[in-house]
């Protein structure tokens, strides 16, 4: 169950069983370059300009699933809880679709909504969702909070047959899926941590432009008391998006661990990205 040892950070093996006088007008990208454009602004923390574009593309008369996800996810990364509800659901208290169940459960958790976010992770499930390896770990990660452990880790372990079962890879998403999972596990197994860290290396690599999983990377280095690993992390994030909520709350708590200074003004530069962050405004509360 355990490949070659993978080299990362710091040379730590990891392994796992994972536009004169004229006004120029530059012209407007081409439907199918539209969202594309938009997560490239939403990436560099133009989060105003990247929300515009995501809501016109899903205002077509049949958006794109892909759209309306990142959609979602833009406004829940800005704090804006309830117009992702508003735009990714459906009739009968369920999502537009099958294919934004798993965003619109992130909403309905975002707003404490606990049980309607496990229905939506279950549908999404049920349903065959694309993205349903996403949908499972959400609800596992849901089912954990709540103390209910064991129905919690028996999701999580599908996640390490899923990842040694697939040869010719896992998709970025799928890969921190999987990361999360065995991260939950490692409460009971410790190197799984550090399968967790190679999962979160894989899916930076299998998509360089998707900042989460130096977020989660860093995020769980944080937990464990590796400030330096995680500052790494949370710059990494920061040189392409200077406003990301979770890496500027994450660079605070390292200044508070260290005793430095500096915490109280990176949380509320956080909060201006996302003044509804729960954990930035604790943050800020206990500071």
């Amino acid at each position: 169950m355990t490949p070659p040892p993978v080299r990362r950070r710091g040379g730590t093996a990891r392994c796992l069983a994972l536009g004169s006088l004229l006004t120029l007008t530059l012209p407007a990208p081409a439907p199918g370059q539209a969202l594309p454009d938009a997560m490239a602004r939403l990436r560099s923390g133009a989060y105003e300009e990247a929300l515009e574009t995501l809501r016109a593309l899903t205002r077509a008369s049949q958006p794109l699933p892909e759209a309306l996800r990142a959609y979602g996810r833009a406004l829940l990364e800005v704090g804006r809880y309830q117009d992702a509800l508003r735009a990714l659901g459906g009739a009968g208290g369920e999502a537009a679709s099958v294919e934004v169940e798993t965003v619109y459960g992130e909403a309905l958790r975002a707003v404490g909504r606990s049980r309607e976010a496990e229905g939506a992770f279950r549908r999404a499930l049920e349903r065959g969702a694309r993205d349903r390896n996403m949908a499972r770990v959400n609800l596992g990660v849901l089912l954990w909070e709540r103390g209910e452990r064991e129905e919690a880790r028996a999701l999580f372990d599908t996640f390490i047959d899923l990842y040694n079962r697939s040869p010719g890879g896992l998709a970025a998403e799928d890969l921190m899926a999987v990361g999360t999972a065995v991260r939950h596990l490692g409460v009971t197994s410790y190197p799984l941590f550090q399968d967790a860290l190679l999962a979160f290396d894989e899916a930076g690599a299998a998509d360089p432009q998707d900042l989460r999983p130096e977020i989660l990377a860093g995020e769980l280095f944080l937990e464990k008391y590796r400030a330096t690993d995680a500052r790494e992390a949370f710059r990494k994030v920061l040189d392409s998006n200077p406003r990301h909520p979770r890496a500027l709350l994450g660079l605070a708590r390292i200044l508070e661990f260290e005793g430095a200074p500096g915490a109280v003004d990176t949380v509320r530069l956080a909060l201006e990205t996302n003044p509804r962050s729960p954990d930035a405004r604790a943050f800020l509360a206990e500071l």
